[in-house]
């Protein structure tokens, strides 16, 4: 595995996913609120206190970089603690491959910049699981995505891999 490569293109994920995610930072509710989303594709919402509009063609696209980026990160982790490359797109499953203490200390980070618990923990990783799968062919089905979570959730593996 080429650890840099792989830093560089989680990076240029992660910022892509930002810059997104910044022109919807107060409106991104009502996208989330949205029963068939859709139906907001290409519409713009919006938001109150302010002349921004929010679209779901940005909150789409942002969503599954984001998704991909905690992904490659989870990935180069498990390669340093470990040696081995992984496969696979799920978050939780990912998860799992990590040593206990690295896991806790991840789990623990999230826990406290969200104020939640273990348990809320493991349902909202659970729940974002396959949010790259999911939301990269969000025409087929229709998901809810946590992007509370999965910031927190790549941040807290971000501070592993060093960067």
């Amino acid at each position: 595995m080429n650890e840099q490569g792989v830093k560089i293109a989680v990076k240029i994920f992660k910022d892509a996913s930002k810059i997104l995610q910044d022109k919807m930072f107060e409106g991104i509710q009502t996208i989330l609120n949205q029963k068939n989303i859709t139906e907001l594709v290409g519409k713009e919402v919006p938001i109150q206190g302010n002349d921004h509009t929010l679209s779901a063609s940005q909150f789409i696209p942002s969503t599954v970089l984001n998704a991909f980026s905690v992904e490659l990160n989870l990935k180069l982790l498990i390669y340093q603690k470990t040696g081995r490359t992984t496969s696979g797109h799920e978050l939780d499953i990912l998860f799992k491959k990590l040593d206990d203490s690295t896991k806790e200390v991840i789990s623990a980070n999230v826990c406290a910049e969200l104020n939640i618990d273990d348990a809320k923990f493991n349902d909202d990783l659970k729940e974002c699981a396959k949010t790259f799968i999911d939301w990269r062919y969000f025409y087929e089905n229709h998901q809810n995505v946590n992007i509370s979570f999965l910031n927190s959730f790549g941040a807290s593996i971000m501070k592993y891999t060093q960067f």
